[in-house]
């Protein structure tokens, strides 16, 4: 039909379809073409397929409209998809038959549905579990997600898709991604750039997932500002390209599609992939300029050093050196985590567990620590029955959260807003009578220490609660910091034993010293030695400390203990 004059022809099997201007002498030309072609080659036209000219016709069941710029499902074939979704949406398993019919129905649907592709990979990996037609599949989870998301999706849709040109016509913003099998990834747009460093868990996935995860991660840090908009996206890896314009791929690389699709859909945009040669790619000059810090660092003292995207960072001189990389990451890792003590991170893990929880409700970004989004937290924490302490914790927690992921400190104390928002939930929950605090008397002699006694019954009990109540007030120690959890947490290397208490004279004892090997504000474990001296009174440490170790004796273990 071409070489008879038919500028632009498509087919699907045996359908056929062509494009002309509207109401010009090829549109009928072509028509006539079409026939007589047919009945050269012995083929039987269907009459009740014939349409058109027209600017408005259906094509393998979908209508295309070139005057209102659509495509649009057939209002019949909407309400059949409705009726079959609401079905499945309650079945847990089906014949392998049943399955395919429905993924018939889905697969013509994506047509229309810009993302539809993407919520249809994981039912064909499951349809392929059964050999048989009349074999059963249990519904994995994750495929009635897929059914969840088309049933919500028909539900306020009106089955219309509007056409607007071919994308890279309509590029607005034009961002280069590029990855490394063995380093790390990046992408670059306009003066913005990012690189970041493979974890260790993600070495062994393969290039084109690899490839795809800094195109994923570039939507999520400047999406927002890239609303409305439709992105080019520059890659040098044609399969990465293929997967990103058609919205599906392997298993490992659906997760990556699906996030796209959401962050797609919620600002707005769209992408369009363009595959460009590796040497052409200006993300890799970025990051090779960004490596030749890197190189300069980790091969101090030697010189003209440069760095090398691909694997690592080499000495230019000489053998050739491959740094550590991943290792130094991992001590950095383990340096930052020990900044916290125990307690604090178990608090912060409670606090990032709920923000976490609180951004999937609202489909927020969990990374996104602006002010109106904390004020907002801070609000459902109080909702929940927290009180303004444990409030300022969470919110300290979610600004760990945001630098162990390498991010800039959120400053969430200069935020003067939400300070006072925070200061107005004291001040309610102040005249409600729910965060009044238990009233706590001053530490003094005739108040607190008195209320230790010895008790009749238990002797040596009594003796082990003033020795430690004494030790604590005249020493100013924490609790924590000379008692144990339990014997089995004991370390000898962190915890008070009694090789830690010494004397200065045995027979008339004046001063006790006392080495404190770990606390909350010695992380490093440096050790302190803390002098708390004879008071002559009813009070005195030293004669509390001295009259329990002796009825305690010099074992092992814990120093308080009986």
């Amino acid at each position: 039909m071409q070489q008879k004059g038919v500028s632009v022809v498509f087919h699907y099997v045996d359908d056929f379809i062509t494009l002309e201007a509207p109401r010009s002498a090829e549109c009928s030309s072509n028509n006539v073409i079409m026939h007589e072609t047919c009945e050269h080659l012995g083929l039987s036209p269907e009459p009740e397929k014939d349409e058109g000219p027209d600017t408005a016709i259906s094509f393998t069941g979908t209508e295309i409209d070139s005057i209102a710029m659509e495509l649009k499902l057939p209002a019949e074939k909407l309400s059949r998809l409705k009726a079959e979704l609401g079905y499945w949406r309650k079945r847990r398993a089906c014949k392998k038959r049943e399955l395919l019919s429905l993924l018939g129905l889905l697969a013509h649907a994506s047509k229309v549905v810009r993302a539809g592709r993407t919520f249809v990979r994981r039912l064909i990996d499951l349809s392929t579990t059964a050999k048989r037609l009349d074999h059963f599949v249990r519904l994995s989870t994750e495929a009635r997600s897929d059914i969840e998301w088309w049933w919500r999706f028909c539900e306020t849709w009106n089955g219309v898709r509007v056409l607007l040109g071919h994308p890279e016509a309509r590029v607005s913003k034009v961002v280069a991604t590029d990855a490394s099998g063995s380093w790390g990834y990046g992408a670059c747009w306009s003066n913005h750039w990012f690189r970041m460093q493979w974890q260790e868990e993600m070495q062994e996935s393969h290039i084109t997932y690899k490839e795809l995860v800094p195109i994923v991660l570039a939507v999520t840090v400047w999406g927002r500002q890239w609303r409305n908009a439709t992105i080019q996206v520059l890659c040098d890896n044609e399969a990465v390209v293929a997967i990103v314009n058609q919205g599906t791929g392997d298993k490992e690389c659906m997760h990556l599609l699906r996030c796209l699709a959401f962050l797609k859909a919620r600002f707005n945009i769209e992408i369009v992939s363009t595959h460009i040669a590796g040497k052409t790619n200006i993300s890799r000059c970025t990051f090779k300029e960004c490596n030749v810090k890197v190189s300069y660092v980790a091969c101090a003292g030697g010189s003209n050093t440069h760095g090398d995207p691909g694997g690592g960072v080499r000495r230019a001189a000489g053998s050739e050196t491959r740094p550590d990389i991943t290792g130094m990451g991992r001590a950095v890792e383990f340096c930052f985590q020990q900044g916290l003590a125990d307690n604090t991170k178990k608090a912060y893990a409670s606090a990032q567990k709920k923000h976490l929880s609180f951004c999937t409700d609202t489909h927020l970004h969990p990374l996104s620590v602006k002010e109106h989004i904390l004020c907002r937290f801070a609000t459902r924490l109080v909702e929940e029955g927290l009180a303004h302490s444990s409030i300022k914790c969470y919110l300290a927690g979610v600004r760990q959260l945001h630098l162990a992921g390498g991010w800039k400190d959120p400053e969430i104390c200069q935020m003067a807003r939400l300070v006072q928002v925070l200061r107005g939930i004291r001040a309610v929950q102040a005249k409600r009578g729910g965060s009044i605090s238990r009233l706590r008397l001053p530490i003094t002699t005739d108040q607190k220490l008195k209320t230790v006694w010895v008790r009749g019954d238990n002797p040596q009990e009594g003796r082990m609660l003033w020795a430690a109540a004494a030790l604590c007030f005249f020493g100013f120690f924490r609790l924590g910091e000379i008692t144990v959890p339990s014997a089995e947490a004991f370390d000898m290397g962190a915890h008070l034993s009694f090789q830690d208490i010494l004397v200065d004279n045995i027979t008339k004892p004046r001063a006790l010293r006392v080495r404190l090997k770990a606390s909350k504000t010695d992380p490093f474990r440096k050790g302190l030695d803390v002098h708390i001296r004879h008071t002559q009174d009813e009070l005195c440490p030293v004669s509390a400390v001295l009259t329990f170790m002796v009825a305690r004796g010099p074992g092992a273990g814990p120093f308080f203990r009986y």
